[in-house]
């Protein structure tokens, strides 16, 4: 889930994502990524294990946007243990 087309740039910028993780959710991790250029090449922050991650609240994740590039999308990759078919929502992307 993500942002396509972000504007103004944010290449070059520390990209902070908030993300809403629900209780009971069968979550292994997750990292906010960005992609970049025309092959939309991709590039990811720090993995959050779910066991560094706070239920029932907004967690702040990062990554870095490479200097010099037209950022495509930005967002946030998440793993699951199991079968989910619940909610998950990004608040904010600020950079």
């Amino acid at each position: 889930m993500g942002v396509f087309g972000p504007t103004p740039n944010p290449a070059g910028k520390t990209i902070a994502e908030w993300v809403w993780i629900p209780s009971g959710t069968p979550l292994n991790g997750l990292q906010a990524y960005c992609q970049y250029g025309s092959g939309y090449t991709w590039v990811g922050g720090t993995w959050e294990s779910a066991s560094s991650l706070t239920t029932n609240a907004w967690n702040e994740v990062f990554v870095s946007a490479p200097s010099g590039q037209t950022i495509q999308s930005v967002g946030i990759n998440i793993l699951f243990n199991s079968a989910y078919s619940g909610s998950f929502y990004i608040d904010a992307v600020t950079y």
